[in-house]
């Protein structure tokens, strides 16, 4: 989360869709290293926490105040939305017979 944060902050001024697909690349990469069998709900609270990072950025570059998150929510994630979390490892191996 760490290093999204300072990403976004280094490219505040970026635009949108180059950002989303750069939280995006990274959050495939999360996924195919993080993405075993029972570890689905971590995923998802990493992409929570990733869009009050995106959120709170954005907020930063507005002259005028920040951004509402209802519209942050409804407007921006529903144009560039973030991929959802994906298991991609099996915990369990099948057993040969």
């Amino acid at each position: 989360m760490k290093a999204i944060a300072d990403w976004l902050r280094r490219h505040l001024h970026e635009p949108l869709a180059v950002q989303a697909k750069a939280i995006g690349d990274r959050l495939r990469g999360f996924d195919g290293y993080y993405g075993i069998t029972g570890n689905y709900r971590a995923l998802a609270r990493l992409r929570r926490a990733i869009e009050w990072i995106w959120w709170r950025r954005l907020c930063r570059r507005s002259q005028m105040g920040y951004i509402r998150w209802e519209y942050f929510y409804r407007v921006i994630l529903a144009r560039f939305p973030m991929p959802r979390p994906r298991v991609v490892h099996s915990a369990y191996r099948s057993a040969k017979l």
